[in-house]
């Protein structure tokens, strides 16, 4: 699944990296103990809980990958575990180096704002056990957005301020997640603005449209 470029970027990131000693007397030891959580408001819009209430996500599949780029093309994997009914897994026998972590079910449910703000890292070190809290794990929709009119437009997805041009002719593929204040109810359904220059501060139009939660792609055709 590609980035996405204009995520609804409309939650508050927490990425929480500790370290502690080892139980262990092998200084040699490398373990990383990760933790799912539900992204505060996908968890509002599934489970009709608070956005402070934490829950944490059993039976999501953690991977660890060297690079951004492993990470992106699915490639050279370094470590994998699913979550048990803590939300937790341990992953042993890594290295002294620099991870990135992605968390992902098929359920359509992953850390992508992390991985789309680059703050889904981890740096371990010999002989500690470092624990990590994935704590946006959302429910994710892909969006493929074709632009049949007969000119190029700059858009924007939901509350985020960012502009994307979308030139004649052309594509894009996105994920949306679920917004600040979505229910149980209209979690499923967002907004694209359109705009004609990325100077504009209001669109010259905007379509709503609803996403399904069955991990199928919704095409949206803009004419």
């Amino acid at each position: 699944m590609k980035k996405q470029v204009f995520l609804v970027l409309f939650l508050a990131v927490a990425m929480i990296a500790g370290c502690s000693k080892s139980d262990t007397n092998d200084n040699q030891v490398i373990e990383l103990k990760v933790k799912a959580i539900y992204a505060p408001n996908t968890a509002k819009a599934l489970f009709n809980i608070s956005i402070t209430e934490q829950k944490t996500i059993t039976g999501i599949t953690v991977t660890l990958y060297k690079t951004a780029e492993d990470l992106q093309k699915g490639t050279n994997k370094v470590a994998s575990g699913v979550t048990d009914e803590k939300g937790e897994v341990l992953l042993k026998n890594l290295e002294e180096r620099e991870y990135y972590i992605q968390a992902l079910n098929d359920h359509c449910l992953g850390n992508v704002e992390e991985i789309a703000k680059n703050q889904n890292k981890v740096t371990l070190k010999k002989g500690l056990v470092a624990t990590y809290e994935i704590t946006n794990v959302d429910q994710m929709s892909a969006v493929d957005i074709n632009n049949k009119l007969n000119k190029s437009i700059y858009i924007s997805i939901d509350t985020d301020s960012e502009k994307v041009l979308l030139e004649k002719g052309k594509s894009v593929e996105i994920v949306v997640i679920p917004t600040g204040g979505s229910t149980s109810s209209n979690y499923l359904s967002h907004q694209i603005s359109l705009y004609n220059s990325v100077d504009d501060t209001q669109p010259y139009d905007y379509k709503r449209f609803s996403v399904n939660s069955n991990c199928q792609t919704f095409v949206l055709d803009l004419q």
